[in-house]
């Protein structure tokens, strides 16, 4: 079970990924008179490229951080109520959370 929950938050991780990546692209596409104003005022490339990258690394840490204190929520109010006996709960294993997060971020 828990390696099946791993392979979730796994593919769930990746498709935020993906999510965050269409986000910037699309900040981009609409934000192209901003990067030529600010390449008139004499930013470099490498200037406006860390800000789009900054921008986004901001976005996918909350995201993540919101998503995991959604889980986390989600899994104490599902372990607060009274279980079947075949059902333990939700247990919540940190070294799960902590392989699912670092694999995404490759």
């Amino acid at each position: 079970m828990e390696i099946f929950l791993a392979t979730i938050a796994l593919v769930t991780l990746s498709l935020g990924g993906v999510g965050v990546m269409n986000t910037m692209m699309m900040a981009v596409a609409e934000r192209t008179n901003e990067i030529g104003l600010k390449k008139a005022l004499g930013a470099t490339r490498r200037r406006i490229m860390t800000d789009f990258f900054l921008e986004g690394a901001a976005l996918a840490i909350l995201a993540g951080v919101a998503g995991l204190l959604l889980v986390l929520g989600l899994a104490y109010a599902v372990n607060s109520l009274p279980m079947p006996p075949m059902f333990a709960g939700l247990p919540i294993r940190w070294s799960v959370l902590l392989v699912a997060a670092g694999r995404s971020t490759e």
